[in-house]
């Protein structure tokens, strides 16, 4: 997942974040819009987080993985698991 941050540099105070997917999609948007400075310090008092995929309310996206992303993930887990019990029976045969 990744986000990006824009930060306003005199304030320190962050404007707007966009947020992503594990897929790259944009999702969901944050903006600020209105900030106050209250006894010294900038504080945001009105945000909006947006939803980007989903405008229509249809309810249409999925954070569900495609059929190529499962597969990849679980040969990723296979080899992993295949590598580790390669490890352990290398390290029992040297204990005996």
């Amino acid at each position: 997942h990744k986000s990006e941050v824009w930060v306003d540099q005199q304030t320190d105070i962050v404007l707007k974040q966009t947020y992503y997917d594990a897929r790259g999609l944009l999702f969901k948007e944050m903006q600020v819009k209105t900030l106050e400075l209250i006894d010294g310090i900038w504080t945001v008092m009105h945000s909006d987080m947006l939803d980007i995929i989903d405008q229509d309310g249809a309810g249409a996206y999925s954070l569900a993985l495609t059929d190529s992303d499962a597969i990849e993930a679980i040969t990723s887990a296979i080899q992993h698991v295949a590598t580790e019990r390669a490890s352990l029976g290398a390290s029992q045969s040297r204990l005996e």
